[in-house]
């Protein structure tokens, strides 16, 4: 299969503006050294699905839009880090986030491994450990609660100039 013929997919909560601006505000421009996530990139991943057959990309969106799962909230709180190498903003697990990610990936029959939600903020690239950690933790937490009221499909178009996501589709969630 040539990689004309297949896309980067993922499937995400995606922020709005304001959740979005809120995160954006407490480290933007704080740090040389951090490859700083776009503000529009900002989502949290449910499942990470990678390279997929143009074809099949229906057949996954049919697949996801038989998903039924209720509105919940999630809560934002402080920062953290996977090594020295990404700061990621952590999110609250309730059960309904974690249902919504096992009906997932049990839909699309994907490897569910430990599911550690989270929102990527930045990647280091020039800070030595020490810098890292300290700057990690001259972060103040930030307390944001918001609702999720869908999911959606993703596409990752990789360029020179970084990654760039395009909804392909979106999934509403239910009233509680």
């Amino acid at each position: 299969m040539s990689k004309s013929n297949t896309s980067k997919i993922f499937v995400s909560i995606n922020l709005s503006g304001y959740v979005k601006d809120a995160i954006y505000a407490v480290y933007n421009g704080k740090v040389s050294g951090l490859r700083q996530a776009p503000k529009k990139n900002l989502h949290l991943t449910l499942a990470y699905l990678g390279e997929i057959s143009k074809e099949n990309i229906q057949n996954t969106s049919s697949l996801l839009s038989k998903i039924k799962s209720n509105k919940f909230k999630l809560e934002l709180s402080s920062f953290d880090s996977f090594t020295s190498n990404v700061l990621f903003l952590n999110v609250s697990k309730p059960i309904a986030l974690t249902q919504l990610h096992k009906k997932i990936t049990n839909s699309l029959n994907t490897k569910s491994e430990s599911f550690n939600p989270h929102i990527t903020i930045a990647r280091n690239k020039k800070l030595n450990n020490k810098g890292f950690v300290d700057f990690k933790n001259s972060l103040k937490p930030i307390n944001i609660s918001f609702e999720v009221n869908s999911f959606e499909l993703m596409e990752s178009i990789i360029s020179k100039d970084g990654s760039t996501y395009k909804k392909i589709k979106s999934f509403e969630l239910e009233d509680l």
